[in-house]
């Protein structure tokens, strides 16, 4: 059996493994993630090599980590898994490049944040990006959006490009971190700032503003959002 048709079989095995230890049918699984069915019956029979996005999208309705699980069945199966990763725009580490082009910089990836509702947003290395050192000036850290109420100037998936600061002019967008009833949680939204209160506003018509009176309730500004980068799936 050839390789790839080896990566396929194992995937579609692991995928199916996954679901049957969460007790989901194939029909559950394709009403949380917005895949087909049919395509879900395929794939975990091993008969097509799915898309980024049916990837991510089943990865987020069966929790697991798609690098992860690629780096898992390259070992098994016997292959270096981390150009397709990189083709993807996946996280890769650091060692992956012990040799950078002149002007190139890595970037960390700290964390998976929603552009919806906030929630704990921790500091975790989970990889990196490439950007030109003088692309985004004064980067910090890039973060990766989860969630579609920042749409459509921040998708899904995006890797957002932050730089560290703890104000930020009215209407800029950045991270924020609020108060909530069980503790600080983590977000990004467009900042604007009245005299005594902040709102935090979706770009996306859909969900509401979060309205902030720092004087009742603590909130503090992470960073500024510079720029993204965003991979085709």
């Amino acid at each position: 059996m050839q390789v790839r048709e080896r990566f396929k079989r194992i995937l579609g095995e692991r995928i199916r493994a996954l679901r049957e230890a969460r007790g989901l049918r194939i029909r559950e699984v394709a009403g949380a993630a917005g895949v087909p069915e049919s395509v879900i019956s395929r794939l975990e029979r091993g008969l097509i090599f799915p898309r980024r996005s049916t990837l991510e999208n089943l990865s987020s309705a069966l929790g697991f980590d798609v690098a992860t699980l690629f780096e898992e069945i390259g070992k098994e199966v016997g292959i270096d898994t981390r150009p397709l990763l990189r083709r993807g725009g996946y996280f890769v580490r650091e060692e992956d490049f012990a040799s950078l082009p002149s002007g190139i910089r890595l970037l960390r990836v700290i964390a998976e944040v929603p552009c919806g509702k906030p929630y704990e947003a921790m500091e975790e290395l989970l990889g990196y990006i490439l950007i030109y050192e003088d692309e985004y000036p004064g980067a910090t850290f890039s973060l990766r959006a989860v969630g579609d109420s920042m749409s459509p100037q921040i998708m899904q998936g995006d890797f957002i490009i932050v730089r560290q600061q703890d104000d930020v002019e009215s209407g800029s967008i950045a991270v924020v971190s609020l108060e909530t009833e069980n503790g600080f949680e983590t977000t990004i939204k467009r900042v604007t700032k009245s005299n005594t209160q902040l709102k935090l506003e979706s770009l996306n018509p859909s969900y509401p503003s979060i309205i902030v009176d720092p004087r009742e309730k603590r909130v503090r500004i992470i960073g500024k959002v510079i720029g993204l980068k965003r991979y085709f799936k």
